[in-house]
């Protein structure tokens, strides 16, 4: 990979890794042969669906279980995984077969859907190198500004979700 687009994806993340090979894979299509994301991938799934149940549980406490369920199903979503994919550039570094590419791959929402989970485990697992522990918080500041806004439309779409006025969320580590 480039290194020039590795540094700004990192930019566009919000997050620089300490092992740069961690997000190298994490955008290696399986059509490249292997080692490829799907490991990180499936990590990144399990890691995104708690990260964005916290922050529903966490920063919306007027909201019920019901009220959480349908905002996160939209979130995690894989057209909205996808949609974030783009925001962030994602399709233009992937890494697939020259076969795959011409098919079009690199723009299926299958396919950026699963390289966002897979940048999102990558994320958690260089956490893990950098502070000796996985660090769900990390994970949690490089989706805020990519779910937020979704979250707030599906907010107004739906009568009976509100948003009650807070002052800038603040997270805070967790306590050892």
């Amino acid at each position: 990979m480039n290194p020039t687009l590795t540094h700004e994806l990192q930019q566009r993340l919000g997050y620089h890794f300490v092992n740069p090979d961690l997000l190298r894979l994490a955008l290696t299509h399986s059509s490249a042969g292997a080692p490829n994301y799907e490991r990180l991938e499936h990590l990144g799934d399990a890691v995104l669906e708690l990260a964005v149940t916290y922050w529903l549980y966490r920063d919306f406490p007027h909201f019920g279980p019901g009220q959480m369920s349908i905002l996160r199903a939209e979130l995690v979503r894989a057209e909205s995984l996808a949609r974030f994919a783009r925001q962030l550039e994602l399709p233009e570094a992937v890494h697939l077969s020259q076969r795959a590419d011409i098919r079009g791959l690199r723009q299926r929402t299958s396919v950026l859907s699963d390289v966002f989970e897979a940048v999102l485990g990558a994320v958690f697992v260089d956490t893990a190198l950098d502070r000796g522990n996985a660090d769900l918080t990390t994970v949690q500041i490089v989706l805020r500004p990519l779910v937020t806004p979704l979250a707030d439309a599906v907010i107004r779409r739906n009568p009976g979700f509100y948003r009650v006025p807070s002052p800038e969320l603040t997270l805070h580590p967790l306590s050892p």
